[in-house]
């Protein structure tokens, strides 16, 4: 049954803070007029309680929200209206929270109200205060939810949340990447890293995970390995290990191509077979938009000298997908000159000897190769032929 709202205007009016999410706001205005929870107001407009505390409000909502607070309340991206039309679909789902919120314990000390910001699941830290931002309750790690935050303690033990202690988090590449993402979700001109607004970071960082998971925390923020895939506690995903992990996708790129070569290095050591096939075709699925060219060309060009240098085979995933990156190598490994052409490696040494050939032996995992000069082989397939 529809509920109607029998008065113009609600009794107690309340302006909207510039940088406040409307689901804070909507909380704080239905709290304001002693309504015993939302769903009298969110009723009204024509919201479910998901949609209503997740931010999720559609204009003929909040064209309803602002009539009954006496049309005074101007409602924009500040308030995270349209983020989704904004951001994507795809990436909305992935880095927005669901019914539970985040606060910084010395923000609600100085105005108590839900900041925006705290919606995104990869923002776990305030950028005024350089503290953490606070996801379960400090004192039973119960998960709260917005009616708990606007209510100011928690549901379960009745912990009152102007007692956080803050965290002061000091890791510089940590906090500088959760400063340039803060930046860039407010201003889609802002260049995260050089290459990359908001979105294209996120979805380059989405990407990245196939290569960093199971990996070092190459920015020393912890001493565990990357678990970005499994990342859950109490069966929910830790948004301070997501944001740790998008704090190495920054610092992966943002020294590009040499950290972005420490990763693939590590990647190939760690990952073996199919699993390698696996992560390394989800991770290239990235190369569908032209914006990550950059990033296509030093990936092609990092496989091509590791078939140069004898690390891995022709028939590695990627030449598969891309055969034609084996015409730009220099070296080709000596058993495969002996499939294609027939040449026995008696007869390899003895054209090296003459100087025929360029035969180099190198060492690769502690495993004798010989590799052939490709410019070399070519001469003399054509001499031989003639």
């Amino acid at each position: 049954m529809r509920i109607f709202i029998q008065i113009k205007h609600l009794k107690n009016q309340l302006d909207i803070y510039p940088d406040e999410s409307i689901s804070g706001y909507l909380f704080r205005l239905s709290q304001s007029n002693h309504y015993h929870n939302i769903n009298y107001l969110s009723k009204y407009l024509c919201l479910s309680f998901y949609q209503a505390q997740n931010n999720q409000f559609h204009r003929e909502s909040l064209s309803k929200l602002n009539d009954l607070n006496g049309g005074l309340v101007n409602f924009g991206l500040n308030n995270g209206f349209e983020l989704e039309e904004r951001i994507g679909s795809d990436l909305y789902t992935k880095i927005l929270m669901r019914n539970k919120v985040k606060y910084c314990p010395l923000c609600i000390q100085d105005k108590y109200y839900h900041r925006t910001i705290w919606m995104l699941v990869p923002c776990h830290l305030c950028i005024e205060h350089k503290v953490k931002l606070v996801d379960q309750c400090p004192n039973c790690d119960c998960f709260i939810s917005m009616a708990a935050f606007i209510n100011q303690k928690c549901a379960k033990c009745f912990f009152e949340f102007v007692e956080t202690e803050p965290i002061v988090i000091g890791n510089n590449i940590f906090v500088e990447s959760q400063m340039q993402i803060s930046y860039g979700f407010w201003n889609d001109n802002f260049k995260v890293i050089k290459n990359c607004n908001f979105v294209n970071f996120l979805k380059l960082a989405f990407h990245s995970f196939h290569l960093l998971n199971g990996a070092p925390d190459y920015i020393s923020l912890t001493l565990e390995n990357l678990s970005i895939f499994h990342n859950r506690s109490k069966g929910e995903k830790s948004g301070f290990m997501l944001a740790t992990a998008i704090a190495n996708v920054y610092w992966m790129y943002n020294e590009f191509p040499n950290h972005f070569l420490i990763v693939l290095d590590n990647f190939i050591t760690r990952n073996r077979g199919q699993l390698n096939y696996e992560k390394l075709k989800a991770f290239d699925e990235l190369f569908g938009v032209k914006d990550f060219l950059w990033v296509q060309e030093a990936y092609d060009a990092y496989f091509i000298n590791q078939v140069d240098r004898g690390k891995i085979r022709r028939d590695f995933s990627i030449f598969k997908k891309n055969p034609h990156l084996l015409t730009k190598r220099t070296n080709v490994r000596r058993e495969e000159v002996r499939q294609l052409t027939g040449i026995a490696y008696e007869k390899l040494e003895e054209l090296s000897d003459y100087q025929e050939l360029k035969l180099e032996k190198i060492l690769s995992n502690g495993i004798s190769r010989y590799l052939v000069e490709k410019a070399t082989l070519d001469n003399y397939l054509i001499e031989r032929s003639h």
